[in-house]
């Protein structure tokens, strides 16, 4: 992703691009940025919620998530290829991920308390259930052709809720 081909398809001159931008990373740094709050927004209700059924929560966020990857998932695969060769966006990137985990596994760590789940590593479990969806979500909806919305919500729905939740 070149600051010509960025520039082009934003229809402005790379003089405009410059000053707003020093450089190409500050630009996938602030996207990165942008990006990272919207996505740590979405399991909040259900990571905070009180109700004895947290599974419509879960759906729900699960759901917008699946529409956030279809409206950006081209520009979260770049930011996520770009991990791989750019220091500061990897570190940036895995600690998003690790900011994720960490408040599923708070979620986790109280329905364990409640009696709602038997997980034992809500740690490990969280993690991998980030990881999942991040990876899951890249394939679906980072390069056309693009999945179904609906089937990508219910699959990881079904193993959200199964993995949490299963009697």
């Amino acid at each position: 992703m070149s600051i010509e081909l960025i520039a082009e398809r934003s229809g402005v001159k790379r003089t405009a691009f410059y000053k707003h931008f020093p450089d190409r990373d500050a630009l996938l740094l602030e996207l990165l940025a942008e990006l990272a709050e919207h996505l740590e927004a979405i399991p909040s209700r259900w990571e905070s919620a009180a109700e004895a059924e947290p599974g419509e929560l879960l759906r729900a966020a699960v759901a917008t998530l699946v529409e956030t990857f279809r409206t950006h998932g081209r520009l979260l695969r770049a930011l996520a290829d770009e991990a791989t060769r750019n220091a500061e966006v990897e570190r940036r990137y895995l600690e998003l991920g690790a900011r994720l985990s960490a408040g599923v596994a708070e979620r986790i760590v109280r329905d364990v308390a409640d009696g709602r789940t038997t997980l034992t590593d809500p740690e490990e479990v969280a993690t991998a259930l980030v990881w999942m969806n991040e990876r899951f979500l890249l394939q679906r909806f980072g390069r056309p052709p693009l999945g179904d919305p609906q089937r990508a919500t219910d699959a990881l729905a079904t193993v959200w809720l199964r993995t949490l939740y299963a009697s």
